[in-house]
Parts: C-alpha cells; structure tokens; sequence
C-alpha cells in the first residue's frame, strides 16, 4: 500500500506543478496592450444639414463579427460605401448603441468603436476595439454599432463577439479528470497492480498513458473548433 501512496503523492505534485506552468502561461501570454488606443474618442461631429449620405450593408460582412476567443484582447474593421458616389467628410462618427449581451448577460468587455472617411473618402471604416473582462467568459454576445454625423444617415450594423475560456483551462480540465480516475484507482487497489503484481507495473502505466494520448487530440480538437468553448461546460 506505501507504494500506492507513493503513487497518488507523485501524480498530486505533479499535477500542482503542472497548474503553476499553466497559470504562469495565462499571466504571462496575456496582454491587451494598447489596442483601446487605436481606437481614440472623437469629439461630437456638428448637425448633419443637407441630404444625408446612405451608406449600404457589406455584402461580404452582414455582420461585424469578431473572434475574441481566449484572447486578451482584438481589434477588426469593416468598410461600408453609399448607395450613391459620394464624398464622406471627415466628420463621421460610431457609437456602440446597444452593448454585446448573450441572453441577458451584458458583456464584461471594454469596446471601442471609431468610424472614419476612407479610400478618398469613397467609403466609411468602422474599427472596433476590444479589451477582454472577465477571463471565464463565453459564449456569442450579440449588440450593435451606429454609425452617423458627417452627412451620413445613422446606420445601425450588428456586432458580433466570440469569447471561449483559455485554452490553459481545457488542459487543467483534463489533468483533473486523468488524477481523479487515477486516484480513485490507487486507493480502490482498482488497477491491475499492486504489491502482489509488480511486473505489471509498466504495462498499466504505459496503458493509461496511451489511452490519454489518444483522448487529447479528440479534446482539443472539440476546443479549438469550439469559438465559444466554455459557455456550456456541460457540453
């Protein structure tokens, strides 16, 4: 039995070291650096006189949609022309006029929004910047950004945020999973060795070294190709 606990003592330091390397990867790879700064507060433009400017929908975008995913931070842009030609003034503007939520959740993010005059002032450029709260937050949080002033007709377009918890979380989720079977294992002299079967050592190790080699690709690939993984654990 002191072998067993010898055993169980290995896989808990293990494991704890294991949970540091990661916490120091999450502390130490995350930085939103300074993409709130590309995304700077503009005074309010003057009235809008005259014909308004209507812009139209990108074809290729019906949404602004952004992949914050386990990142601490993104920034996107999308480009909208006017039904007719012509010149957009400098004095265009955007705003956030309904904040990203998922249900009734309200999205712990700071976004930033700035709309400008490009390509020679033959479209708009709508950026949105996005600074990461909450780092156990997931899911699709759907809200929308107006664009307006400078002669332009305000013009709402749905913004889209993707969040998933960290990828650090989904290997943690796994370690806890492979040290509780084993554990449980060690104390319910479950596993094929013991005492009485030292020779068999190697080949339950190796097996439950195998079997969780082949497990992790399926795990991860569910991550990665999950852009919300997390909003329902259960899942």
């Amino acid at each position: 039995m002191s072998f067993l606990k010898t055993a169980a003592g290995i896989v808990v330091v293990v494991s704890l070291v294991i949970f540091l390397l990661l916490g120091l990867s999450y502390a130490l790879g995350r930085s939103a650096g300074s993409v709130l700064a590309q995304c700077p507060a503009l005074d309010n433009p003057p009235p809008s006189t005259g014909t308004a400017i209507q812009l139209q929908s990108n074809k290729a975008r019906p949404s602004l949609s952004v992949s914050l995913l386990d990142h601490a931070s993104a920034m996107d842009d999308i480009s909208f022309s006017p039904r007719e030609t012509e010149a957009i003034p400098d004095q265009v503007r955007a705003y956030v006029v309904s904040y990203p939520r998922s249900g009734d959740t309200r999205s712990s993010s700071d976004i930033k929004v700035i709309a400008l005059s490009a390509a020679g002032a033959t479209t708009v450029q709508l950026r949105v910047c996005i600074k990461r709260g909450d780092v156990w937050e997931a899911g699709t949080y759907e809200g929308t950004v107006r664009v307006f002033g400078g002669g332009v007709k305000a013009f709402d377009y749905p913004l889209i945020i993707s969040e998933r918890w960290p990828w650090e979380s989904a290997i943690a989720l796994l370690l806890v999973a492979l040290d509780a079977f084993l554990l449980i294992a060690i104390y319910s002299e479950s596993l094929t060795f013991g005492t009485q079967h030292a020779k068999r050592v190697f080949p339950t190790v190796l097996g439950i070294v195998l079997a969780t080699v082949a497990i992790t690709p399926t795990f991860f690939g569910t991550y990665w190709n999950n852009a919300t993984w997390g909003s329902n654990p259960g899942t």
